[in-house]
């Protein structure tokens, strides 16, 4: 089963904070959304904006990422402490399957 979350984030909105990384992604896309608006109507294009969080699943190469570091690290019990933290996973094949779908729908 998949299941697609569909959620705005307000970088400015002081009553819900964001952590770093969130934020950037946040701003980017507002960013991007800023660019598309100042464009004159017939030069716009299709803009859509897909902000997965934390992309697991197979490794196209050996070459190491750090995606796949933080579960090697804990499963190989590498890591000196886990933090007590709320982290959104998302496999990539999901994140594929999105991004086709932005595409083309």
């Amino acid at each position: 089963m998949t299941v697609i979350i569909i959620q705005h984030i307000n970088a400015d909105d002081a009553a819900h904070p964001i952590d770093a990384y969130t934020e950037s992604k946040a701003r980017a896309e507002m960013a991007a959304w800023d660019f598309w608006r100042s464009l004159p109507e017939d030069g716009r294009f299709e803009l859509a904006c897909v902000n997965p969080t934390f992309v697991q699943g197979p490794m196209l190469s050996s070459n190491g990422c750090s995606s796949a570091d933080v579960p090697r690290q804990i499963l190989l019990a590498e890591m000196p402490a886990l933090v007590d933290i709320d982290m959104f996973v998302c496999h990539v094949y999901d994140v594929a399957k999105v991004s086709v779908c932005v595409c083309v729908c």
